[in-house]
């Protein structure tokens, strides 16, 4: 009976024992949400540049305030603050106190392209034209965004140009016209099969009549604005003072002429130093092929206002020379 009695009361004292660290654990588990919270409160009202209201809320807790005004994760916030220049009506933005807006854009007609809710000043206008884009089945190059007679550059946010007021209600506008005809149309001298087309990814062909395939598209996959020139690999065979291609340029576009290999670039050496091509820094393709594949070379560019662009041949058994257009190169 005593052994029984022992056995049960050192039963009952782990017990005890468990239950008082589950409890420990629980208000530790408390505390330290409770320490999150404050700080992350802290710092939602630093972001807003109100100080007092940071104290109250890492010393005493109070996250009221700005709990009722909650924006975007404290992360967004301070990379809007410290990597993302300010836009220019931002000031007015703030002084009207308003966070986000409902948007429509509206074609020539009135008819609403478009509808966005909770559009702020940072939004993107790139955001905008390419759900445009997908909306409509058109290329990115023909939205054009304007209030008023200013036009909106891709490349900035509705902040740039659009403020609500004091007493704001309501939706704010813009109008969207489309532009007649692509940025660039192109044409193969030698009549082989040419299309200027979106990127392709990892993996899809990089010309008309050959399976070598992309094994990396390097930079040029990064900017929604890059297209690819799609050729006929067959047209390697034309001489480096012949037109191979011709592209005719109705926008300000920055080409890229992706070489497959530094040997390749010696064939083509002569027109490149004539026409002004720059090395460019962008990331190379990787290519399959033969006969020594896979190929990685040097990147030339050149910015073209509009006219006729002849890409002249290069001669080399290596194959083409790759042809990447930027058609929104401010974006």
């Amino acid at each position: 009976h005593k052994l029984q009695l022992f056995s049960m009361s050192l039963q009952l004292l782990v017990l005890a024992v468990l239950c008082s660290w589950g409890q420990g654990l629980q208000l530790m588990s408390r505390q330290f949400g409770n320490l999150c919270a404050r700080f992350s409160g802290a710092g939602r009202a630093l972001l807003r540049c109100r100080a007092y209201a940071a104290w109250k809320v890492l010393l005493r807790g109070q996250t009221d305030e700005v709990e009722a005004e909650k924006g975007p994760p404290l992360l967004q916030q301070l990379r809007d603050k410290v990597c993302r220049p300010k836009p220019a009506l931002q000031d007015q933005w703030d002084e009207a106190g308003v966070e986000s807006v409902d948007l429509v854009v509206r074609g020539i007609s009135g008819e609403v392209v478009l509808e966005e809710c909770n559009a702020r000043s940072r939004t993107p206008i790139q955001k905008l034209v390419q759900q445009i884009r997908a909306a409509l089945d058109m290329e990115v190059e023909l939205v054009q965004l304007c209030v008023g007679t200013t036009v909106l550059k891709h490349s900035a946010f509705l902040g740039g140009y659009l403020a609500p007021s004091h007493d704001h209600e309501g939706t704010m506008e813009l109008t969207f016209l489309k532009l007649h005809g692509p940025a660039v149309t192109v044409q193969a001298k030698t009549g082989r099969e040419i299309k200027l087309m979106d990127v392709p990814t990892r993996g899809e062909k990089c010309h008309f009549d050959r399976g070598y395939r992309f094994l990396s598209l390097g930079g040029f996959s990064e900017k929604p604005s890059m297209r690819y020139i799609m050729t006929s690999n067959d047209d390697k065979a034309t001489r480096s003072d012949e037109t191979m291609w011709r592209l005719n340029v109705r926008m300000p576009v920055v080409v890229y002429l992706n070489f497959r290999s530094e040997f390749h670039v010696l064939c083509a050496r002569p027109w490149l130093d004539q026409g002004a091509w720059e090395p460019s820094s962008m990331e190379s393709t990787v290519s399959t092929g033969i006969p020594n594949g896979p190929y990685s070379g040097p990147v030339f560019q050149k910015a073209v206002g509009n006219g006729i662009l002849d890409l002249y041949g290069s001669e080399c058994g290596e194959g083409t020379y790759f042809v990447f257009v930027d058609v929104q190169p401010n974006s």
